[in-house]
C-alpha cells in the first residue's frame, strides 16, 4: 500500500523530506526483515546438519556396539579354548592368580569410578570450582595411574611364560600406555566440554573396546610353541635372517630355507642338522608375531587418534547443539509471550463473532428443519413407489422361474434324444467293423489261396522248363565242354582291334558307350529285374531307385524339358 504523504516535483521541502523519512522507514523494515529471514534460514541449516550428524552419530554408536559384542564373544571363545588347552598345575596356579588380580582390580576401578563419578557430581552441581576441586581431581588422576601401572606389572609378571616372549610384552605395554594416553586425553575432553553421559558411554566403551581387540590381535600373534633353541642362539639366527636376501618375506622358500640353514651350520659347526632348522623355523615364527604386535599396536594407536578426533568433535557439536536448544527455547518463550498477548485481543473479538454466529445457526437450524420434512414426504412417496416395484418383480420373478423349468424340461428331453441316437450310432458303429472284418478275413483267405495256385504255377513252369532243357541236350547230343566255353572267342583273340572304313571316315560322338552303360550297375540291375518280370511291381522299382550312389553329372535335372516321372 502506498503511503498517505505523495511528493511531486512542485512539493515544498518539508513534504519532501516526510517522504523521505517514510521511505527510510520502509527500507529500515524491509531491511529487519531480510535479516530476520537471513536468520531463520541459517537456524534451519544448523539444525538440518545437527539432525544429519545425530543419525551419524547413532549409526556409528551402533557399528561400536555391534563390534563390542563380537570382541566380547571372540573373547569368551578364547578363554573358553584356552581354559580347555591349559590343564597343567601351574597353568591352574596362573588362571586363579589371574582372577584374584581381576576381582581386585575390579573393586579398586569400582571404587575409583564411584569417587570419579561423585566428583563430578559435585563439579556439575557447583557453578565454581576452587583450587581444592582440581587438586583433587589431579591426586585421583595420578593415583588412577599408579594403580594402573602396578596392575599392569603384576599382570606381567603372572602372564610371563618364558624369555622368547619380550617383543609380545613390550607390545602389550605400548598398547597400555597408548590406551592410558587415550583415556587422559578423553578426561581432559570431558573436562572441557561436559558432555552427556550417554554420548560419554559410548565412546568410553569404544576405546575399551579398540583396546581389547588389540590385546587379542596381540595374543593371537603369540607363537603356536614355547622357543626350543637358546636364546643367544636364537638371536643369532635371527640376525642371520634378518641379513638374508628376503629378510622382509615370512613365507620363505625351500631353497632359502636350505640357504639359511647352511648359514646357521657355518656359524655353529657343532649343532645338528634338525636343532638348525628348527631354530630357523623359531626365528622366522618370532619375527613374524612381532611384526603382527607392531602392526596391532599401531593400528590401535591411529584407531584412539580417529577415536579422540571424533569424540571432540562430537562433543563440540553437542555443546553447540545444547546452546542453539537453550536460544530455541528462550525465542520459544518469547513466542508463547507474543501468543498469549495475541489470544488474548483475539478473545474479545471471538466474542462478537460468536454471537453472529448464533445468529446464523438459529436461521440456518429452521432451514435445515424444513428441508427434513420435505425430505420425509419424499422418502413415504419412494416407500410407496418401492413396493409397487417390488411386487412387479417378484411377479417377474415366478415368470422366470417358470420359464426356466420349461427350459430345464426341453433340455432333458433333448439329453435323452441325443443318448438314443448316441447308443444307434454305436449299434451301426459295431455292425460296420463287424462286417469290415469279415470282408478282411475273406480277403485274407482269397490272397493265400492265389499265391499258393502261383506257387503251384511257378513250380509247375520250373518243371517244364527242366524237362524241356533236358530233351533238348538229348535231341541235339551236345556235351557239355567247360574248356571251350572258357576259351577266347576269334574276335577276342586279335590283338588289334579291326576298324572299318565307315568308322574311320565316321565323326567321334561324345557321350556313353555300350561298354560304359553296361557298367553301370543300375542297368544290370534292371536287366535282372526284366528277366525276371519284376520291373514293373512296386519292388522292382523300389529297388532301382534305392541303394546305389548316383554321382551329381548323372542325376537328373529339374530343368531338363525331357524330363518325365518314372513309371
Amino acid at each position: 500500500m502506498r503511503g498517505s504523504t505523495s511528493a511531486n516535483a512542485f512539493s515544498d521541502a518539508s513534504v519532501q523530506a516526510a517522504v523521505l523519512e517514510e521511505w527510510k522507514k520502509r527500507s529500515a523494515k524491509h531491511k529487519e526483515a531480510a535479516i530476520s529471514l537471513r536468520e531463520k534460514v541459517r537456524q534451519l541449516k544448523s539444525d538440518a546438519e545437527a539432525g544429519r550428524r545425530a543419525a551419524q552419530w547413532m549409526q556409528e554408536r551402533d557399528a561400536l556396539n555391534c563390534e563390542q559384542e563380537a570382541c566380547e564373544a571372540a573373547l569368551g571363545a578364547i578363554e573358553k579354548s584356552l581354559g580347555d588347552v591349559v590343564s597343567d598345575a601351574d597353568g591352574e596356579r596362573h588362571q586363579l592368580e589371574l582372577s584374584a588380580l581381576k576381582v581386585l582390580l575390579s573393586q579398586q576401578l569400582t571404587e575409583v569410578g564411584a569417587l570419579w563419578h561423585t566428583s563430578n557430581a559435585r563439579q556439575l552441581q557447583t557453578s565454581s570450582s576452587g583450587a581444592a576441586s582440581v587438586d583433587r581431581v589431579v591426586d585421583i588422576r595420578e593415583w588412577i595411574a599408579e594403580e594402573l601401572r602396578k596392575c599392569e606389572a603384576n599382570i606381567e609378571a603372572l602372564a610371563t611364560p618364558s624369555a622368547g616372549f619380550e617383543h609380545q610384552q613390550k607390545a602389550v605395554v605400548e598398547c597400555r600406555a597408548a590406551a592410558r594416553q587415550a583415556q587422559l586425553t578423553f578426561a581432559a575432553l570431558c573436562d572441557s566440554y561436559h558432555p552427556a553421559h550417554q554420548l560419554r558411554v559410548t565412546f568410553e566403551a569404544a576405546l575399551k573396546s579398540a583396546e581389547e581387540d588389540t590385546l587379542a590381535r596381540i595374543e593371537g600373534a603369540r607363537a603356536p610353541r614355547a622357543a626350543a633353541t637358546p636364546p643367544d642362539i636364537l638371536r643369532t639366527v635371527g640376525l642371520i635372517v634378518r641379513m638374508g636376501q628376503s629378510a622382509r618375506q615370512f613365507d620363505i622358500s625351500a631353497a632359502t630355507m636350505t640357504a639359511l640353514a647352511e648359514r646357521v651350520s657355518a656359524v655353529y659347526p657343532g649343532m645338528p642338522s634338525a636343532q638348525v632348522h628348527v631354530a630357523v623355523e623359531e626365528s622366522i615364527a618370532l619375527r613374524k608375531a612381532r611384526a603382527l604386535s607392531q602392526a596391532a599396536v599401531s593400528d590401535f594407536q591411529r584407531t584412539n587418534i580417529f577415536l579422540l578426533s571424533s569424540c571432540e568433535s562430537a562433543f563440540l557439536v553437542a555443546q553447540q547443539s545444547e546452546k542453539q536448544r537453550q536460544e530455541k527455547a528462550e525465542a520459544a518463550r518469547q513466542r508463547v509471550e507474543a501468543q498469549n498477548r495475541r489470544h488474548a485481543h483475539l478473545t474479545e473479538e471471538r466474542a462478537a463473532y460468536e454471537a453472529v454466529l448464533r445468529q446464523r445457526q438459529r436461521v440456518k437450524e429452521r432451514m435445515q428443519a424444513a428441508a427434513v420434512a420435505k425430505e420425509k414426504a419424499l422418502q413415504a412417496k419412494r416407500a410407496i413407489e418401492f413396493q409397487e416395484r417390488l411386487r412387479l418383480f417378484e411377479a417377474y420373478e415366478v415368470q422366470q422361474s417358470a420359464l426356466r423349468q420349461k427350459e430345464r424340461e426341453l433340455a432333458e428331453l433333448q439329453a435323452q434324444a441325443m443318448e438314443e441316437e448316441k447308443a444307434a450310432r454305436m449299434r451301426r458303429n459295431e455292425e460296420r467293423v463287424e462286417y469290415r472284418r469279415q470282408r478282411d478275413e475273406q480277403r485274407q483267405s482269397e490272397k493265400k489261396k492265389r499265391e499258393q495256385e502261383l506257387l503251384a504255377l511257378r513250380a509247375k513252369k520250373q518243371d517244364a522248363l527242366q524237362r524241356f532243357f533236358a530233351s533238348v541236350d538229348k535231341q541235339i547230343g551236345v556235351e557239355a565242354d567247360p574248356q571251350r566255353f572258357l576259351k577266347a572267342t576269334s574276335s577276342s583273340a586279335q590283338t588289334e582291334r579291326y576298324t572299318t572304313l565307315a568308322q574311320t571316315v565316321m565323326p567321334s560322338i561324345t557321350g556313353y558307350s555300350d561298354e560304359q552303360i553296361m557298367k553301370d550297375p543300375r542297368v544290370r540291375l534292371y536287366h535282372a529285374l526284366l528277366a525276371a518280370g519284376l520291373h514293373t511291381t512296386p519292388y522292382g522299382r523300389e529297388v532301382a531307385t534305392r541303394g546305389y550312389r548316383v554321382s551329381a553329372a548323372q542325376q537328373s535335372s529339374e530343368g531338363n524339358p525331357l524330363r518325365r516321372e518314372f513309371s
